[in-house]
């Protein structure tokens, strides 16, 4: 991946990206300073197993305000609501999704390059994708996007909603464009604990369609994946949030203090 700065704008490409970036980023000229979160020969010792790109991506999440810090109740808390409030949240949820989130067009478009190059990296085979609602389903129509229109793109399979009191839970899957036994890889845009990895994994098994992989754009590391690999499942993640703290320190996003109270709630917490 290249970096050239053209007419005082920043261009990152490479194969399947192609963006620009405003001259300004949070107050600082993101041709010195921006250039500098992503290439500076630290930042490569923190995330040493992130591109470019993912590094790029984690910093307009945090500047669209997709990161938030405070006190959060997550959907965990359904089943154990006397655990304490996470001190970080994470919304990468679209404008229109039923719990609004920023994500903006550009930003969408980014993450499903993001999720379509990792897929192309780890040599994923599927027949299908499938975004686990609500927040999967515009990530699985942007990695479908990124994939391009053709023979090898897959368009996204979904799934009924279904609302129950004051709870939502995924229903069967909608289609009939596919056979039984075909693969199919779920996109969701983050893993806490897995039970709604399970829903979506049910149904799509109930139709007669084989899960292998689910790709998510972040794992909070508080035991979803390990739930998922012990019942034969693989997950892939850009993002697993010690990574992202650490990175966010170096940018000085925020500071040591805020990295350390979020840590030891995963520790505690997982």
């Amino acid at each position: 991946m290249q970096i050239e700065a053209m007419g005082g704008v920043l261009a990152v490409d490479g194969p399947g990206f192609s963006w620009y970036n405003p001259t300004q980023w949070r107050g600082r000229t993101f041709l010195t300073e921006g250039l500098n979160l992503l290439v500076n020969k630290e930042a490569e010792g923190i995330m040493s197993d992130m591109t470019l790109a993912q590094r790029y991506l984690a910093l307009r999440l945090f500047d669209i305000g997709a990161v938030q810090f405070g006190e959060f109740t997550l959907k965990m808390h359904e089943k154990n609501p006397d655990a304490p409030k996470s001190p970080i949240f994470f919304n990468f949820r679209t404008p229109d999704n039923p719990k609004p989130g920023p994500l903006t067009d550009e930003v969408l478009e980014l993450v499903g390059k993001v999720l379509y190059s990792r897929a192309l990296k780890e040599g994923l085979s599927y027949d299908h994708i499938a975004g686990i609602p609500n927040a999967g389903g515009p990530l699985a129509e942007a990695f479908f996007r990124a994939e391009g229109v053709g023979i090898g793109a897959h368009i996204p399979l979904s799934f009924k909603k279904l609302q129950e009191g004051d709870k939502r839970r995924i229903g069967e899957m909608i289609g009939d464009n596919f056979t039984d036994n075909d693969q199919v890889m779920l996109i969701d845009d983050l893993i806490t604990e897995a039970d709604t990895k399970f829903e979506a994994i049910r149904e799509t098994e109930k139709a007669g369609l084989v899960v292998n992989e689910v790709l998510v754009l972040l794992d909070r590391e508080q035991g979803g994946r390990q739930q998922l690999e012990t019942r034969g499942y693989h997950l892939i993640a850009i993002y697993q949030l010690s990574d992202l703290l650490g990175y966010f320190v170096f940018a000085g996003l925020i500071d040591q203090t805020m990295a350390d109270k979020v840590t030891t709630y995963i520790k505690t917490n997982s």
